[in-house]
């Protein structure tokens, strides 16, 4: 069994070595290189590293890096079930849910495989119509309270596969705690043909929670009828006891499992209103995307094309050697806007964290901060920054090689170009010997990585997705944190229900101006 040693980057052999070849890059001597293994394709994604910083030396130094840290024995223990989430006491089981056979837990894989025939069962009674309001009509407006994982991911397979969508219904995501929000995603709904999902974890997340309240209120006011609510509703959570405190009944409830955490529900009934809108069929083909990526994960022991091994790495050597503090996403498609939200969760509440996977403090830096839009848009407005301001960053761009639009392939051409064209450009410059004007002068050296799709579907869209999780799962073994818990967001949730208490018995009891009255409570 590998000893895998408390993270001090410094008592790492690969480091010093490591440290002189950035020392290297950052002098321009190896700016334009890249490794033989540039371009990884796999299950209709490309992955390419052509204009990373890197070549043949620095990735088998990286390699050498992973596995002094016992990355090995990391995958074994998360696909084995164990214990990973110390600071839970326990597994993380995403994984399970779509690919049984990595992890050997048959009660949860029957948990699971009743789970999937149950949402099944539920999607071809609504959209059959079947399955009814409480005066028979059938329903036309599907609305999905959620916030965080229990919205992002649902919301992404919503619009990013809508093209593949059997339903009739409109789908709506309300998540903002902002009344306005609720207001204007609710004015033109009718309740008599309104079904709401509502997906909490914990069945406590104060922003579900008041949305959801505030549904049962419109129902009830305009029909008059609130007993028959339980008709227009679900709820999905791990806290059955709590949903049924509520008024939803077991028969209208799905699990996740305790084990899986929100921003990995993506996987489990959390997306029940995406296999609603989308079909039984294609949501089972974007699981079967995800388990392929999952047995390259897992059996792919060469980590130099292992794809999401090497995009951790990658992340390591350019935050931590070569000072990147943000990585930027550019989705040059806008069905993959989404996708932009989706990644700055699933990275930043995994790996945003000071901590050890032990319980001690970490001294090096854990993660740039992840941002981003689509990239066409980006080019008239931060683009310019990063080509001319003084900011050290990477970047990611997302593609898409086939467009869904018939006859407008000079459309797609242009968009292509486009993105490679800022791609190559942030790596190579425009240097003042070129161009005397020094206000055209673009310094250059900027990493990226490209990740193509050859076409947005079910399966590829699995894929990307499992393959991005397993990136921030070996992030997080490099970095020595646990990727699994997110304690920070469950202390601001405390804190926020005390101040809620606070500021409604201050204001509710106050006569003077709201400006005066917010001012001597926030003094307080």
């Amino acid at each position: 069994m590998t000893v895998v040693p408390k993270l001090n980057f410094s008592d790492l052999k690969s480091w010093e070595l490591l440290k002189r070849y950035a020392a290297d890059v950052l002098q321009n001597n190896k700016k334009q290189v890249s490794p033989k293994t540039k371009i990884i394709s796999f299950n209709g994604v490309k992955f390419d590293i052509t204009n990373q910083l890197i070549d043949e030396d620095i990735l088998a130094g990286l390699v050498s890096l992973a596995n002094e840290r016992g990355i090995d024995e990391k995958i074994k223990k998360l696909i084995s079930g164990s214990k990973i989430n110390k600071s839970e006491n326990r597994a993380a089981f995403h994984i399970n849910l779509r690919s049984p056979h990595i992890q050997e837990n048959p009660n949860l894989n029957e948990a699971f495989g009743l789970q999937i025939a149950r949402m099944s069962s539920l999607e071809r009674s609504i959209n059959s119509g079947q399955r009814r309001g409480f005066n028979g009509k059938p329903f036309t407006d599907l609305v999905q309270i959620g916030i965080g994982g229990s919205h992002l991911g649902t919301k992404l397979l919503v619009e990013v596969l809508e093209s593949y969508a059997i339903s009739h219904l409109k789908v709506h995501f309300i998540s903002n705690i902002d009344p306005a929000h609720f207001s204007e995603s609710m004015k033109n709904l009718n309740p008599e043909t309104t079904f709401f999902v509502v997906v909490s974890k914990s069945f406590g997340t104060q922003e579900t929670q008041v949305n959801f309240e505030s549904a049962k209120f419109w129902f009830s006011e305009r029909t008059n009828k609130p007993e028959s609510f339980h008709k227009h509703c679900i709820a999905v959570t791990e806290n059955l006891e709590a949903a049924e405190r509520f008024g939803i009944n077991r028969e209208n409830t799905f699990a996740i499992p305790k084990e899986v955490g929100g921003r990995y529900s993506i996987w489990s009934a959390g997306s029940i209103a995406a296999l609603i809108y989308l079909g039984s069929e294609v949501f089972l083909r974007f699981l079967d995307g995800a388990t392929k990526a999952d047995e390259h994960f897992t059996l792919e022991k060469d980590k130099k094309i292992n794809i999401p091994i090497l995009s951790s790495l990658i992340s390591l050597w350019n935050y931590n050697l070569l000072g990147s503090k943000s990585q930027v996403i550019l989705a040059y498609n806008e069905k993959l806007k989404p996708l932009v939200d989706y990644l700055q969760q699933l990275e930043m509440e995994s790996n945003g964290k000071s901590s050890s996977v032990d319980n001690e403090p970490i001294e090096h830096s854990t993660l740039p901060i992840i941002w981003g839009g689509v990239g066409t848009s980006g080019q008239h407005s931060y683009l310019q920054n990063l080509h001319q301001g003084t900011n050290l960053f990477s970047a990611c761009f997302y593609l898409v090689a086939q467009s869904e639009e018939d006859g407008l392939s000079h459309h797609q051409n242009w968009l292509l170009a486009n993105a490679l064209a800022q791609s190559t450009t942030l790596r190579k410059g425009i240097r003042f010997n070129e161009q005397k004007e020094l206000y055209r002068t673009l310094r250059g050296n900027h990493p990226s990585s490209t990740i193509l799709l050859e076409k947005i579907t079910p399966s590829t869209i699995g894929t990307l997705l499992a393959l991005q999780e397993h990136k921030v799962f070996c992030e997080g073994v490099l970095w020595d944190i646990n990727p699994f818990d997110q304690w920070g967001v469950e202390q601001g949730k405390a804190v926020a229900k005390e101040v809620y208490k606070k500021i409604n018995d201050h204001f509710t009891n106050s006569k003077e101006p709201f400006y005066d009255s917010y001012h001597k409570f926030v003094n307080k």
